[in-house]
């Protein structure tokens, strides 16, 4: 009989794994290993569970542990967020204010506008070769569920939506390389375009989104360029209105500020609401949970006991690590709950190659760039 995973079972593993992140990260901080990350341990033990299940033919956990957005964009992703503004260290964040809207912002752009660029002239290629030869298509896509080959065939809007989010960098990988107390100045810089990265990848992707439906015209750019710029101001706005709302609300009801925990309660539920309202009105939650908490920590915290101080900043950093490492435990074992989906590994060839000259662009690119037209001096030498 093929083995089976109950749900119990199941979640018993995962917070098995979860522990295994925790003694991961301790050991590599305490030996001083600079190499990797201990999330990378965590998913790679995960696919390796979720494989020989597979491999032997039993009901692993994606047939249990489903993916559910709703489970991964209400329940995991805002603690996660939450905590980066909240604990995030903002006097050298905004001592590189510019470098890092530099890189974050410009940088991000100048990358997708390059992804874009080569992307579709890549996906006008392949059709262009397959028109004079089925044979000759540059993109091919093999379906998990049956094994067939056929030629892939994106949209404009499909190809610029992956696009958008493969501007996206992985900020832990990055930090986990550097020390913050040897190198705080590096450590900072690469936090926070991590951090401004992922929140302009996203706006982007958004963007781009609303205008899916439509055709590519000279007049898409700028279309996409004003809608960017306005999701971005309202997403502000309504993560900074819900982070002064706190404020004043530890400030002119002192009876909220006698209990640590309450306070933490308040505090997380104005967070939690600032994203859901962002998420109602179509907006970026992310972006506005993200400016909720790091207007909290600069204003709200100021209101709070001292016990408050102390216990806020240590709870949210608990529930972001311990969430973070469920999220990358739980992708693992459900990595073959994708299986039947389409798979190219010419695209990804393709785009692998795309991805290095579009990041050479956005960074060493963008840098000489400035330095010519602007007298920007960045210090690195060719």
């Amino acid at each position: 009989m093929p083995p089976t995973i109950d749900f119990q079972t199941g979640m018993i593993m995962i917070f098995a794994m979860i522990l295994l992140y925790l003694f991961v990260g301790t050991a590599k901080n305490h030996y001083d290993i600079a190499f990797g990350h201990q999330a990378a341990v965590v998913a790679g033990l995960g696919f390796g569970i979720s494989t020989l299940l597979q491999l032997n033919q039993g009901e692993g956990l994606q047939n249990v542990v489903e993916f559910n957005d709703n489970l991964f964009f209400y329940f995991c992703l805002p603690p996660l967020v939450f905590s980066s503004g909240y604990n995030m260290q903002r006097k050298k964040f905004f001592e590189n204010f510019t470098n890092i809207m530099l890189f974050g912002v410009f940088g991000t752009i100048t990358t997708f506008l390059i992804f874009g660029g080569l992307s579709l002239w890549l996906l006008s290629a392949s059709k262009k070769a397959g028109e004079e030869d089925p044979e000759n298509y540059l993109l091919w896509q093999v379906s998990g569920a049956t094994g067939e080959t056929t030629p892939l065939l994106l949209s404009e809007m499909e190809c610029l939506l992956m696009c958008a989010l493969l501007c996206s960098t992985d900020v832990i990988a990055a930090i986990s390389m550097v020390n913050y107390d040897e190198q705080p100045k590096l450590y900072s810089l690469l936090f926070g375009e991590g951090v401004v990265n992922d929140a302009v990848a996203i706006i982007l992707f958004n963007s781009v989104k609303k205008f899916a439906d439509q055709p590519i015209n000279a007049g898409t750019t700028f279309q996409i360029l004003g809608d960017f710029i306005m999701l971005s101001i309202f997403s502000l706005l309504i993560g900074a209105g819900y982070g002064i709302l706190s404020t004043c609300m530890l400030k002119w009801f002192r009876a909220l500020a006698r209990d640590a925990v309450n306070e933490c309660i308040l505090l997380f539920s104005f967070g939690y609401m600032c994203y859901v309202t962002a998420e109602s009105l179509s907006q970026s939650g992310i972006i506005a949970l993200l400016t909720c908490g790091v207007t909290m920590a600069h204003y709200a915290w100021y209101n709070l006991s001292p016990q408050g101080r102390q216990g806020s900043a240590l709870i949210f950093q608990f529930m972001g690590n311990a969430v973070q490492g469920f999220i990358f435990a739980y992708l693992g074992l459900t990595f073959f709950a994708y299986s039947n989906f389409q798979w190219s590994s010419s695209l990804f060839g393709y785009e692998l190659i795309i991805v290095i000259i579009g990041r050479f662009g956005g960074t060493l690119g963008l840098i000489k760039s400035l330095e010519l037209c602007c007298k920007y001096k960045s210090g690195v030498r060719w």
